[in-house]
């Protein structure tokens, strides 16, 4: 049989194959590092849709918000205000917007180019921020001296020039664990940041201590129980709001760990309102725990990187009543690519199927820890109606059920210490035979790595006994 392909000459076949294999290459990347159909999934500024507020009084949170490193030279084109371009309509929807500066603003402060991942970014930012509708920022991060404790006096000197209140961290530890007490509409919302002790990376716990603020040393508020019931009992004085941010969990870590669930919890259980958490760059399931609701993992925001791995975050709104009191937490899917043409350093609100995708797998992620989700077209809404204000109450007596039947109940209590001197690295073994809850899953052995090698740092391991 006589085919027509077979006539074809080899200059010919060069010319198809020469045309195919770029489109091969764009079909292989579309669906292995970002999804098929992208565009159409995609919201522009004109498609953004926003949950009615129906009165209500707006507080937004947002991940982590860095301009600079690899989008450095694209934000120098188009602009510092290009980024927050097609989510500008959800953030003017709030009364409050607040997110995690994940980097120094500086200058004249230099950047330890001798950590593999620190930033620094240009004071054009600070106005950036503002004109986008920020009016605070959180400095509790395992970034906030990337460029040593000048650079955090500078950020704090830029951000408050520009009207954005700065919290969580500080020249010394007095003023990173001050709370920052805000005037939104008929309420007072007092804001406090907090950096966890610790981080669980692949298998490995890596210390934050050396990052925390002491007496006379800049740093982040370390989150500590103790200093979290301190703290909160005297924002709880001032305000009638307390928000607790926190900066937890490792690179790309789907679920929080039984720790770090413990830290939110215990958050609560001092006095906090609402409990914000982001670290990990990814989206994390949220929980309604003694009634207040927490978001475990926001993500990413407008985070210059280029990395292909933070795919999809949040945007966390929750509604007060003008007593204070949350009436619905909603969570808004976001995709942050950067390297996606159609993202391009701009995050996106999804829509359409991949946002009811996305949105179904927050819900089962959230059905772990006992908290149903309403799943909308664009988002997804935690209610507080009489009705789970009944569940809420039943939540209190099964709990307190259970930890009467406990054998080792949870108890806040002093951790064990390691002490951290002059070295870099020091491997441990655990105990776990004391551990705080009788059902953790952390692994028996660990390698702790501290953050400044060259100072002596207490480290704190929750529960066991530790030896060298």
């Amino acid at each position: 049989m006589n085919w027509p392909l077979a006539r074809w000459s080899r200059r010919r076949w060069a010319v198809v194959l020469a045309c195919s294999l770029p489109m091969v290459a764009l079909a292989f990347t579309e669906y292995f590092y970002f999804f098929p159909m992208t565009p159409l999934f995609l919201a522009r500024a004109k498609d953004v849709r926003v949950p009615p507020k129906k009165g209500a009084i707006r507080l937004a949170f947002v991940g982590d918000v860095m301009l600079a490193d690899a989008g450095r030279r694209i934000l120098k084109r188009k602009g510092y205000d290009y980024p927050f371009g097609a989510v500008r309509p959800l953030l003017a929807s709030a009364d409050l917007l607040v997110g995690n500066l994940e980097g120094p603003i500086a200058v004249r402060a230099r950047r330890n180019r001798a950590k593999r991942w620190s930033y620094k970014m240009p004071p054009e930012v600070a106005g950036a921020l503002h004109r986008a509708g920020f009016r605070a920022m959180t400095l509790a991060n395992n970034h906030s001296l990337d460029c040593g404790a000048a650079g955090l006096d500078e950020t704090r000197w830029y951000l408050g020039h520009n009207g954005i209140v700065a919290f969580g961290g500080g020249r010394n530890e007095r003023q990173a664990h001050r709370a920052m007490v805000m005037d939104v509409g008929p309420l007072r919302v007092a804001l406090l940041g907090y950096l966890a002790p610790y981080t669980l990376v692949a298998g490995r716990i890596q210390s934050m201590v050396g990052l925390a603020a002491g007496p006379r040393r800049a740093g982040a508020a370390l989150a500590r129980p103790e200093a979290l019931r301190r703290d909160i009992a005297a924002a709880r004085s001032q305000a009638d709001l307390v928000v607790v941010f926190l900066h937890i969990g490792g690179r790309y870590q789907a679920l929080p760990t039984d720790f770090e669930r413990e830290l939110c919890h215990e958050a609560v259980e001092a006095g906090a309102q609402i409990v914000v958490a982001c670290g990990t760059h990814i989206m994390g399931p949220m929980e309604r725990y003694r009634g207040v609701p927490i978001f475990y993992s926001l993500g990413n925001f407008t985070f210059g990187s280029g990395n292909i791995r933070a795919r999809f975050s949040l945007v966390g709104l929750v509604d007060l009543s003008p007593d204070g009191r949350w009436q619905a937490a909603y969570a808004l899917p976001i995709y942050t690519v950067n390297w996606n043409p159609y993202v391009w350093f701009q995050p996106r609100l999804l829509r359409g199927f991949m946002a009811r995708r996305v949105l179904g797998r927050l819900a089962q992620q959230s059905a772990r820890y006992g908290t149903n989700l309403t799943v909308m077209s664009r988002w997804a809404r935690l209610d507080r109606s009489a009705r789970a204000e009944r569940s809420v109450q039943a939540e209190r007596l099964a709990g307190s059920a259970r930890a009467e039947r406990l054998v080792v109940p949870w108890q806040p209590r002093p951790d064990p210490f390691l002490r951290l001197d002059r070295l870099g690295s020091m491997s441990v073994r655990l105990d776990w035979s004391a551990c705080c809850r009788p059902n953790d899953r952390h692994p028996a052995a660990f390698r702790i790595e501290s953050q400044n090698p060259n100072a002596s740092v207490w480290t704190s391991i929750p529960g066991g006994r530790a030896t060298r």
